[in-house]
């Protein structure tokens, strides 16, 4: 079976689980839905995945997600009885303000936390390695596995996942079901797992990553805001105003500590480009979804895109990334409205390893 067809079963099978149905709206497609429809095509390149700005998927269903998202921008319309997102994760409490604060622009900037956590990042030993290189993580989100016969079955999992990016740029990814969460939204004894539970992965080939990707980002945090706008689309699609700016550099930075050793030199760039967007708002202190204490900052939802807000924690002593949230403000078409957590990534460590 070719990959498209592939896809396209898979987005069939999605729709499924989701309890959903398709209707066909004529609307015109604008100039912004076709920079994002080039950017779905080109996608599966080096720094450039079809679930960017979107909930983050596995591997096996990012093209399959590329034709649902081409969907939507081309006019379709999704709806359906049962919402993915009712067993979806609790909030997070922040303790200076929350995500319909945020929406509304009432939460104070973000600018002054960043800068903080920059100047701690600086102070970080910069750590050289080699080999390759292994994130680890808990998640929830979509998740689909194929058994030996080609069977594919799709759903909303919390996840343990292992990725690897060899020094050629080949790539594995490793996952292993785990339990649901707990009533307050954490990871049920982090400890115990992967073991037991469904098992899936995948094996990529050399050069489908840059394995020096993180290596090679400038550290002027200018020149970096440049080369991670590229890497989502360009100006013409992140420029149009700052909160589409600020929510593709928040995709590229969740992205980046969610594939590759980010050193602290790095880190410091990045929050240091981060703290002159405008956009970006302090949440404030927060327990992440392992227990950890970390600084919250958040894209404001754009109501010309998505209207999604993505929260990124961070550990202000060291300034790496501990982990990033998608809300979705809301979802008419599946009957949910209200703030609902559709996808969280909280990375447990980030080495090289030979």
């Amino acid at each position: 079976m070719n990959p498209e067809r592939r896809a396209e079963d898979e987005v069939a099978r999605l729709r499924d689980v989701l309890g959903v149905e398709v209707h066909i709206h004529h609307d015109p497609v604008t100039a912004r839905d076709e920079a994002i429809l080039r950017r779905i095509v080109a996608g599966g390149q080096d720094r450039v995945s079809a679930s960017r700005r979107r909930i983050r998927l596995p591997v096996r269903i990012a093209v399959a997600f590329g034709i649902v998202t081409a969907i939507a921008v081309a006019g379709f319309v999704v709806r359906g009885a049962q919402a993915p997102a009712l067993a979806a994760p609790p909030m997070l409490t922040y303790s200076m303000s929350n995500i319909q604060a945020v929406a509304a622009g009432s939460a104070p900037p973000a600018s002054e936390a960043l800068r903080a956590i920059a100047a701690e990042a600086r102070r970080q030993p910069v750590e050289e390695g080699h080999g390759a290189q292994q994130v680890l993580s808990f998640a929830w989100y979509i998740n689909t596995v194929v058994d030996d016969e080609g069977n594919t079955e799709v759903e909303l999992a919390p996840t343990r996942q292992a990725t690897t990016i060899g020094p050629d740029g080949s790539f594995s990814s490793q996952e292993t079901r785990t339990p649901a969460l707990s009533p307050d939204g954490r990871v049920v004894d982090p400890d115990r797992y992967p073991v037991g539970g469904a098992h899936s992965g995948d094996e990529l080939p050399a050069g489908t990553f840059d394995a020096a990707y993180a290596a090679n980002l400038p550290r002027d945090p200018h020149l970096l805001r440049e080369s991670l706008t590229a890497s989502q689309g360009g100006p013409e699609l992140c420029g149009t105003s700052d909160v589409a700016a600020a929510s593709c550099l928040g995709a590229a930075v969740a992205d980046l500590y969610g594939r590759w050793v980010v050193p602290a030199d790095l880190s410091a760039t990045v929050w240091a480009m981060l703290a002159a967007e405008p956009a970006l708002a302090d949440l404030g202190e927060v327990t992440d979804r392992l227990g950890r204490s970390g600084r919250a900052v958040a894209v404001p939802p754009d109501p010309a895109g998505a209207n999604q807000s993505l929260v990124l924690v961070i550990d202000a002593g060291t300034g790496q990334l501990l982990s990033w949230e998608q809300v979705s403000m809301s979802i008419p078409d599946l009957q949910i409205n209200e703030p609902t957590v559709t996808a969280f990534q909280a990375i447990t460590s980030a080495r090289w390893v030979d």
